[in-house]
Order: C-alpha cells, then sequence, then structure tokens
C-alpha cells in the first residue's frame, strides 16, 4: 500500500478535481481525502459515479443484524421499521434503463428482504489520546481505527491489525524519501518507516504482537515519541462500528464493503472486497443537492424523492425532514425496478449519529 497519499492529502484535499493528472499521485490524494471527510459525489448533479481506490482486505463478522429497537445484538440494527410505503406521485424523471449491463459482474435480479449483513469491531481500544479527534471505527474493506484531523496542523491517525505483515510500494514516488529504522514498541520491536517529501511526512509504526497479529498505525504530522506513546496504551477492547443508517430491506446476496459517517456501501457478487464504488450499492447522506426538492415527482414516506439517471447511472434521491439528501447509487449489475428502488428508499432510516458529507 502506498503512503504518498497521506502526505499531500492537508494541501490537495480541496483542491483534487484541478490537480495535475500527469501522475497517479492524484488518484491517491482523492482517495485518500474521500476517506478522510467523507466527501462522498454519488449522485450529485454536475458529476459522474465515484470511483475510489480503498484498501482490501477481508471485513471480520461481529456484530449480527436483527432489529431496529429490539435490544438485541446489534444494537438495533436492520428489521421493520414504522414508516409508511413509498408512493409515487408522478412518473419518475427517466425511463427505467432495459438491456444487459455493461459491467463485469453477472446481473443480479433484487430480491428484497430483512438485512442479513453483520457489523464489524475493531479489537483494540486507543488509550490516551491527547491531541487527536475522537476515534472511529470504519470500515473501507477492512475495519480500522480512524482519529480524523480537527482542525489544520492537527494529527490524524489510522489504526489496522492484520494476519501479515504491511507491505509497502518497493519504489517511492519521485520526490518521496523513504526512511525505516528499528524501534521498540510494546514490548518487542518494531519498525519506524517515514515517507516525506517537502512540507509532508507520513509515518508508519508497525510490529507483531506476541498473539501474532500484526498491528498498523499509520500518521501524519505525529512526532515518532507520540506515535509510540499511542501504540503503547491500545489495549485489547472492542470498538463498535457506528452505521449511519439501518434498513428495512436490502437486495439479498449483496456483501457489507463500507462504512463511514455518511455512508454504507455493499458489494455485488464476485466483486473484490474494497476498492471502488464504482458498480456497487451505496447510500450516502449528503449535506447540499436538494435546493430543487420542491419540483421533485415523486414522495417517500411523505417526502420529496426523484430517480436520477446520468452517465448511465441510476440513483434515488429523497429529502430528508433536516434538509440532508438521502443518496442511494444502483450498480448496472442490480437488476431493480423503479418501484422497487422506492421501496428499497422508503427503508432506510438516517441515525442521529450520521453525517452528512458535501459533494
Amino acid at each position: 500500500m502506498n503512503d504518498v497519499d497521506m502526505l499531500v492529502r492537508d494541501t490537495l484535499r480541496d483542491r483534487a478535481e484541478v490537480a495535475p493528472t500527469a501522475t497517479g499521485l492524484l488518484t491517491r490524494v482523492r482517495t485518500r481525502s474521500r476517506l478522510i471527510r467523507r466527501r462522498r459525489r454519488v449522485g450529485v448533479a454536475g458529476a459522474g459515479a465515484a470511483a475510489v481506490v480503498l484498501a482490501a482486505a477481508a471485513v471480520p463478522a461481529a456484530v449480527n443484524v436483527t432489529g431496529r429497537g429490539t435490544g438485541g445484538p446489534g444494537g438495533g440494527f436492520g428489521g421493520p421499521a414504522a414508516s409508511g410505503p413509498a408512493t409515487p406521485s408522478a412518473a419518475p424523471d427517466r425511463s427505467t434503463p432495459s438491456g444487459a449491463p455493461t459491467v463485469s459482474v453477472a446481473p443480479l435480479p433484487a430480491r428484497l428482504a430483512a438485512p442479513e449483513y453483520r457489523l464489524p469491531t475493531f479489537p483494540y481500544t486507543p488509550g490516551s489520546a491527547a491531541g487527536l479527534g475522537k476515534v472511529q471505527a470504519w470500515v473501507d474493506g477492512e475495519v480500522f481505527l480512524m482519529h480524523a484531523a480537527e482542525g489544520s496542523g492537527a494529527p490524524s491517525v489510522q489504526v489496522y491489525t492484520r494476519a501479515a505483515e504491511p507491505t509497502f510500494d518497493q519504489t517511492p514516488d519521485q520526490g518521496v524519501q523513504v526512511d525505516s529504522a528499528t524501534t521498540r514498541v510494546r514490548g518487542v520491536m518494531g519498525t519506524l518507516r517515514t515517507e516525506s517529501m517537502t512540507g509532508f511526512v507520513i509515518r508508519s509504526l508497525y510490529w507483531r504482537e506476541p498473539s501474532g497479529v500484526w498491528i498498523w498505525v499509520r500518521a501524519n504530522d505525529m512526532e515518532p515519541a507520540a506515535m509510540v506513546a499511542y501504540a503503547e496504551g491500545l489495549r485489547p477492547g472492542p470498538v463498535q462500528v457506528q452505521a449511519p443508517m439501518t434498513f428495512d430491506l436490502l437486495p439479498q446476496g449483496l456483501v457489507l464493503d463500507n462504512v463511514g459517517p455518511s455512508d454504507m456501501v455493499f458489494r455485488m457478487p464476485g466483486q473484490p472486497t474494497g476498492g471502488s464504488w464504482e458498480n456497487k450499492l451505496g447510500f450516502v447522506l449528503n449535506a447540499d443537492g436538494g435546493d430543487d426538492a420542491a419540483s421533485w415527482p415523486l414522495r417517500v414516506n411523505g417526502q420529496p424523492a426523484k430517480i436520477h439517471l446520468q452517465d448511465q447511472e441510476r440513483s434515488a434521491w429523497v429529502l430528508q425532514k433536516n434538509g440532508t439528501i438521502l443518496v442511494i447509487q444502483v450498480p448496472q449489475a442490480l437488476v431493480i425496478s423503479d418501484e422497487d428502488l422506492l421501496r428499497l428508499a422508503a427503508g432506510v432510516h438516517v441515525n442521529a449519529t450520521a453525517q452528512a458529507g458535501r459533494g
């Protein structure tokens, strides 16, 4: 995995769309900035489908999805809700696509039923985290801890656990200096890898626990001593991934692939774990995009809604009562009618902890 994306994140996160495209740097900048800030562009007018390249690894299962408000395992994720059905008040603003999808995965007829996915937990809890943002467990192909930067120049930290030693690109990008040093951490010898270029330093501290598991702490704007101190404070104990939304219905056969503060993504059968959001079923909460909601021709639970088609990508938009927009990105290989898409949208419940992103 290449860490150069983190080196330039703070400078280019807001200029990713206009940065030079001559090298692979832009892709990594866009990738990490969207991961950190969850500024997903799925379904936003004037933008194509997001294709975000993220880490690829298995997602461990931890908590069953049982029922909303049941108090059972999974914190009440999934299950029935009291909201009413979707009621079209006019024809959709597009015709339902026909013909075979052009993606590489096999077409899958949507069969809506109660959710069956499981939310993962991260197996370690941080100790004192002075100067760091609130810890959250996220999923991007694999579950990890995230301390997002709370301001300009503030450190951000990510923590991963893996069965194998982390690997890195053998050839650094032009202008990037790489140094490695043996460092004692948690009673064992680990490795501190530093990648730097003018104005940027990203450090990775990784080691093998006596249990055999590898732990990898990656940080920017954090000194080595502070990284070691952070690592020393890690202790066994689960940190639960908090989903931004729950579902009454989901297409069966899809697998949970991404969970962040504003989004959840499910991959189709045959798609690799993690990787791009393209051609995956995505549920995204946007802070903008609803200026013209009064003219949307449909209603979902009494709220303005529309089915949008752009660049062969179909999405459902539903205005939430707080003014945010729920966008459902439909993969081309998922064969679902407009009627069932609206049924799916009617069963999505945005949690109070969800953080709407901006496109």
